[in-house]
């Protein structure tokens, strides 16, 4: 019976053993990948910043009283400007004496770090110093995502940050579910809302909120929520900078001849590319309005499935 119960006790022992030597060879898998990405960026003589340099360009026009989406308006570029035209004041603060544009990369590592750092906050339980160090190091990239942002100075790492706030303010413990909770969660579904309309095609994951655990009033209320914020840098933009406005949409419809035109699908695999290809070969060409019809069903189609999943699975359970 003894040594029956000491196999018992040291069969767990060894899974954690294994599952502690999986979590180190990823992590110093994951530190290596970073590093040689960025090393391999640095000793390449390449003109890096290309997206921060249009968006602080596209501010310095506007701020000079030019149509900021017109390239021909644009110094040191010849890529054109893609957010909504209320961004253009909001953007002016972090364009302001140049600060960001010399030193953007520094600037986007410790914002990525601070991702990481967000992130392990996300669950039930405390995060371990290891776990919070294999997500940093996953939020540093190693992958296209991160090493491209880096590279090009985008602000998609601004609206990651707000992302990450965003969720955690989202994903608190239901132990602690009380009305100034709930205020946070109506926070959290707000700045949601308003990150995924610098990035408009992001707008189905809004509907991700309704399989929250949560009481359906309150995830309607969050919808709601989420759904104001979204419209309202829309809404703004419409009101405050008509012509801009106008702008805009030639701009990202791709309707001013002669410049660099807003590409809504990216060659990395996603499932707006998988829509736009679809469309291609049933025939519909690859127009955006139908394009971008087909990329919401399969979106919502897709969260609306898993959260289906779930809900089945804790009825069960």
């Amino acid at each position: 019976m003894s040594d029956i119960s000491g196999a018992a006790r040291w069969l767990p022992a060894a899974k954690a053993g294994r599952r502690n030597v999986w979590l180190a060879g990823v992590v110093a898998l994951t530190a290596l990948l970073v590093l040689g990405n960025l090393a391999n960026d640095a000793s390449l003589d390449l003109p890096y910043g290309w997206d921060v340099r249009v968006n602080c360009a596209a501010v310095d026009a506007h701020a000079e009283g030019l149509d900021p989406y017109f390239v021909k308006n644009l110094k040191g570029t010849t890529y054109s400007y893609p957010y909504l035209p209320v961004t253009l004041d909001v953007f002016r603060p972090l364009c302001a004496g140049g600060v960001l544009l010399d030193h953007y990369r520094s600037i986007f590592l410790v914002l990525a770090v601070l991702c990481g750092l967000l992130l392990p906050g996300l669950g039930r339980t405390p995060a371990s110093a290891r776990d919070a160090g294999l997500k940093v190091l996953c939020a540093l990239g190693a992958f296209v995502g991160f090493e491209f942002v880096l590279a090009s100075g985008n602000f998609a790492l601004l609206s990651g940050v707000l992302t990450a706030i965003a969720l955690k303010l989202l994903l608190r413990p239901l132990a602690s579910e009380r009305d100034s909770s709930f205020a946070e969660r109506i926070a959290g579904a707000t700045l949601l809302g308003l990150v995924t309309s610098f990035k408009l095609v992001f707008v189905p994951v809004l509907a991700a909120l309704y399989f929250l655990p949560l009481p359906r009033g309150r995830k309607l209320a969050l919808i709601a929520a989420a759904a104001f914020a979204f419209a309202l840098p829309l809404a703004l933009s419409r009101l405050l900078y008509p012509d801009l406005f106008a702008s805009w949409l030639l701009a990202i419809a791709g309707q001013i001849p002669g410049q660099h035109a807003v590409g809504l699908v990216e060659t990395n695999p996603s499932l707006l590319l998988l829509a736009r290809d679809l469309m291609v070969q049933a025939g519909f060409g690859d127009g955006k309005p139908a394009m971008l019809a087909a990329y919401a069903f399969a979106a919502l189609a897709l969260v609306c499935g898993k959260g289906h999943r779930s809900w089945r699975s804790s009825i069960a359970g």
